[in-house]
């Protein structure tokens, strides 16, 4: 985090969950930057993120007792894909990774290149 902030860099986590429960995992996981609540998927939808879960996989959750329902206020059923994105000051997406394999996340490394990389497109 600190060589990404040196970068003049902003890290922002966007979950579907409802405020309070965005709030409630950074407390767990002990986040040092902001998780913003994105109720109903109104930001994940314009960047194409939004995908319905399968029927097999709402029955697995209901089993397991995760209650999305709850945690998203809504029941849509619906989950934003994993994404990564580095987003210039003047609001230019300068790199984006959606994953297939939802385990997977960005090597923190290679946001460093491409940060270091796109300064030359700052101001």
């Amino acid at each position: 985090m600190d060589r990404i902030r040196a970068q003049r860099a902003t890290v922002i986590a966007i979950s579907p969950e409802t405020a309070d429960f965005a709030e409630q995992m950074a407390n767990k996981n002990a986040l040092s930057f902001p998780v913003l609540s994105d109720v109903d998927l109104h930001v994940s939808r314009q960047f194409d993120l939004v995908f319905d879960l399968p029927d097999y996989l709402i029955e697995i959750y209901k089993a397991s007792g995760l209650d999305v329902a709850k945690h998203n206020g809504n029941e849509d059923w619906q989950l934003p894909k994993l994404a990564t994105f580095i987003i210039d000051t003047n609001g230019v997406i300068r790199f984006v990774e959606v994953p297939s394999d939802y385990t997977k996340r960005v090597d923190p490394e290679h946001i460093l290149q491409n940060l270091e990389q796109n300064k030359k497109y700052e101001d």
